[in-house]
């Protein structure tokens, strides 16, 4: 049962951050969130398109979507970066 519930959230953190990586798939650097990826590391895939999205025009969808995986992992240390950063797009939009 714990095994299946892991299984899901990788699958659902996998298709957010995708969904993200697609906004920067031309970007310097971009290479480097897809071996993260390859290799089921979605923090540092998480941290590579946070770097990336700070070095690239993304929308405020890209960092919603990072805020949702980051969320979805747990990773309550990224929240309130993520949180800023989303605020900071809609502002700028």
């Amino acid at each position: 049962m714990a095994d299946e519930r892991l299984k899901k959230q990788w699958t659902i953190t996998t298709a957010i951050l995708e969904s993200a990586g697609a906004e920067v798939s031309t970007a310097s650097g971009y290479s480097a969130y897809r071996e993260y990826i390859e290799h089921n590391e979605l923090e540092l895939a998480l941290n590579a398109l946070m770097d990336l999205g700070e070095q690239s025009p993304v929308s405020a969808d890209y960092w919603w979507n990072l805020k949702k995986a980051a969320e979805v992992m747990g990773l309550r240390s990224h929240y309130g970066e993520l949180r800023q950063r989303l605020r900071t797009s809609r502002n700028a939009s």
